[in-house]
This record gives structure tokens, C-alpha cells and sequence, in this order.
């Protein structure tokens, strides 16, 4: 026997329908209990319907209902069919049915066909959520050095004579992939070093080279080289431009 054999809708409040009130008034609850064990064998039965002969409804009353007081079973269907304002089950000379089992079943059927087994709503086939895409992770662009010589040394921003050291630190700066961003951040370093190197080129080299040796992220004074000591700072800067001018030859 197919699933779907086993059900059919039920109201909850059908304990109060007038024609069934007044089956048990007449029959007590044996009479609503034998209501709902007929309506159960219709609802196996092909298109909800159950033969008239006597020797059917003894056969249902007896082997399906095990009903053993067939002629009190024969009466109660008789007032099922009789009953006012509208009968329990109605008839016709070879069968009967209930139009409320018929109603509910119809339903059912519609439902079934569109693919929803039960009578209960199909649960809506959720489409695959599309996530959205999302955007690759962009790396700080290296700030082109070619650019920095166009756009800051034509507005004289960047002394000439600074601009090979710096570009050393901007390059290490990209190596660690912590490059500047704009004019305005480099512009900010380049002063940071003017004020630490004393607007001296070979003191700012030397600051420069400082930082890249010990790996760090930022210019710092320079350590081996007093800071208020001009002379030494004369001294030094000559050792860096002769350096410069040796390896340049």
C-alpha cells in the first residue's frame, strides 16, 4: 500500500459539527468512533466509495469495524444518512460516499499532481545564493621613482642633491612592501630626514644606510655621529662625497 494511503485531512474542531453532536447524542461516543472508522476505509477505497449491498456493510461492520451488533451498525447508517440538515454520507443504489472526504480528497489530489505529496506545501527549492564576488585584495601601488623625479624635483620639493639617497630608502621601502602612497606621505619622510641629517646630504645618506642595515622601518638619527658636533658632521659628509666620487669614476 502506496504512502499517501494513510492520510487524510482532518479539522481539529470537527468534534463540534452539529450532525456529529447529534450522532453522539444519539449514539454516544461509540457512534463518532464508528463515524471516523468508516470514514477511514473510504478513504482506501478507489474513489472514496464503499458498496450499498448488505452483505458489504455486514462485511464492513464486522471484519473491517469489528463491530460485532451489525443491526444497531444498519440503523446508526441509516440516520448518517438521514440525519438533517445535510447527511453524514450520501448514497446512490450501488454506493456511498462523504461529499466532505470527497472535498478534501479533490484538494489533495490537485496538490499531489502539482508535485506537493500530503497536502502540504512543497518547500521552495532555494536557489543557490551567488556570493558576490569579491573584489582582489589590491596591493599599495610602488610609487614610480621616475615620478617622483618628474613631479617633485620640477617643483623643486626634493633637493637634487638628496634625490639618490632618498630613492634608496624608497626602494627599500618598496622591497618591504610599505611603499608611500602619495606625494604628501613622501614628502613627510623627506622632511623627517632633512631634520635628522641637518640638511646634509652625506649625514642623510649615512641615516639612510643606517636603517637598511639593522632592517628597520623607519630613519632614525644617526647613532655614530653627534649631534650638535659640526665639525664631525663636515668631516663625514666629505668621506661620503669622496666615497661617492670613487665609485663613480
Amino acid at each position: 500500500m502506496s504512502k499517501d494511503s494513510f492520510w487524510f485531512k482532518h479539522d481539529s474542531n470537527a468534534k463540534d459539527d452539529l450532525k456529529l453532536l447529534k450522532i453522539k447524542k444519539i449514539y454516544t461516543h461509540w457512534g463518532i468512533g464508528i463515524y471516523w472508522e468508516v470514514i477511514e476505509c473510504l478513504r482506501n477505497e478507489p474513489n472514496y466509495r464503499y458498496s450499498i449491498n448488505e452483505s458489504d456493510l455486514q462485511f464492513l461492520c464486522e471484519d473491517l469495524l469489528r463491530c460485532k451488533d451489525f443491526s444497531k451498525f444498519k440503523t446508526w447508517f441509516k440516520d448518517c444518512l438521514n440525519i438533517i440538515p445535510e447527511p453524514l454520507f450520501n448514497c446512490d443504489q450501488n454506493y456511498f460516499w462523504s461529499d466532505s472526504l470527497n472535498k478534501r480528497m479533490r484538494e489533495w489530489e490537485i496538490l499531489k499532481t502539482n508535485g506537493i505529496k500530503g497536502g502540504r506545501p512543497k518547500k521552495p527549492e532555494r536557489k543557490p545564493s551567488r556570493k558576490p564576488r569579491s573584489k582582489p585584495e589590491r596591493k599599495p601601488e610602488a610609487y614610480p621613482l621616475d615620478k617622483i623625479r618628474l613631479d617633485l624635483i620640477d617643483k623643486k620639493e626634493i633637493k637634487e642633491e638628496y634625490i639618490d639617497c632618498f630613492s634608496e630608502w624608497l626602494i627599500y621601502k618598496q622591497e618591504r612592501k610599505e611603499t608611500y602612497k602619495s606625494d604628501k606621505s613622501i614628502l613627510i619622510c623627506y622632511k623627517h630626514l632633512l631634520n635628522l641629517s641637518n640638511n646634509n646630504p652625506g649625514i642623510a645618506k649615512l641615516i639612510i644606510d643606517q636603517s637598511m642595515a639593522n632592517n628597520w622601518a623607519g630613519l632614525f638619527e644617526f647613532k655614530g655621529q653627534v649631534k650638535n658636533d659640526k665639525s664631525n658632521i663636515q668631516i663625514e659628509s666629505k668621506r661620503v662625497k669622496l666615497e661617492n666620487y670613487e665609485f663613480n669614476k
